[in-house]
């Protein structure tokens, strides 16, 4: 599977469970419909998304993202904490840019 922004070749870790679908490029994370709540329920956010304390690139919201399970365009979405998110209204993916899992998960816990 193909990274919905930047093609790069996704590759799956397991966490607790959950598969987790990561882009070694851009460090993107893909979640299918239901992994976001297992990971919210066991509060792993931040485990996830490795990411977490590195600086976020603003520019890879502005990229379109393609879901790799459907080839629909995604549609982007604010969530809490002003946390922009890709998301696939076919099979309900979601996909995060790098920190933005550990950033959304974090305010919710706050």
């Amino acid at each position: 599977m193909q990274c919905p922004k930047c093609q790069t070749e996704m590759t799956v870790k397991t966490y607790k469970g959950v598969e987790v679908d990561r882009c070694p490029s851009c460090m993107g994370i893909f979640l299918d419909k239901g992994e976001l709540e297992k990971i919210e329920d066991q509060e792993m956010g931040s485990i996830v998304d490795i990411c977490a304390y590195s600086q976020k690139n603003e520019a890879m919201d502005a990229v379109p993202a393609t879901c790799h399970r459907c080839g629909q365009k995604m549609m982007a979405l604010k969530g809490a904490a002003d946390v922009t998110f890709d998301w696939c209204d076919k099979c309900e993916g979601i996909f995060f840019d790098k920190g933005e899992l550990a950033r959304l998960t974090f305010f919710q816990d706050l």
